[in-house]
């Protein structure tokens, strides 16, 4: 994970081209950026209260994304970070990059259901291996996702399956952006309890 900062940021941004903007259903506004190569990645900006929470999270990020390493598991790219303190008061925000994968579980049954092209019994067992390695890996690590559904799997172009890890990359906002902002959210017992 690369720390950026005002300058690498700035060349960063020349290398890629704003594909779009949408609401994510774990980090809120994120703007998605594609490379000249086809990489994409995508951004999200949070806004800090004072020095010491931007300080706290990027240490959280760090962190977790040291601890957690698995081709399964979206890691961050890279961040920014921008503090500016003067007479009228402070702002500090952070920009996080993360890997971004275009293509869900849920969108993929959907776009297969319209064409009328189910799967077949190997594609099955195929990608049921590859969803329950994802949830092994959570478990191992013992993380707790807290929004599993099909909208939050993401498959590459190799048939893998790849999750966010959401307290990495928001480890300061404790439900994902979906329940916080009352939209349609799957919840999982033990978070139910913990509400």
């Amino acid at each position: 994970m690369k720390e950026y900062n005002d300058k690498s940021f700035a060349e960063l941004k020349k290398q890629y081209e704003v594909v779009r903007k949408l609401q994510h259903s774990a980090f809120g506004e994120v703007t998605v950026m594609r490379r000249h190569d086809g990489h994409l990645i995508f951004s999200y900006t949070r806004i800090m209260k004072d020095k010491k929470q931007l300080q706290t999270f990027v240490l959280q990020l760090k962190q977790r994304n040291q601890e957690l390493t698995h081709e399964n598991i979206v890691q961050v790219d890279g961040y920014h970070t921008v503090s500016q303190e003067g007479m009228c008061g402070s702002s500090f925000s952070i920009t996080v990059l993360v890997g971004y994968y275009d293509t869900t579980l849920e969108s993929e049954v959907r776009e297969r259901q319209s064409d009328s092209n189910p799967y077949q019994a190997n594609e099955l067992v195929y990608l049921l291996n590859r969803v329950s390695l994802v949830f092994v890996i959570l478990e191992r690590h013992q993380i707790f996702h807290g929004n599993i559904n099909p909208g939050q799997l993401f498959l590459d172009q190799e048939g893998f399956v790849h999750i966010y890890d959401n307290a990495m990359l928001s480890p300061l906002q404790p439900l994902p952006y979906a329940a916080q902002h009352k939209q349609h959210a799957l919840i999982s017992p033990e978070m139910l309890l913990a509400l």
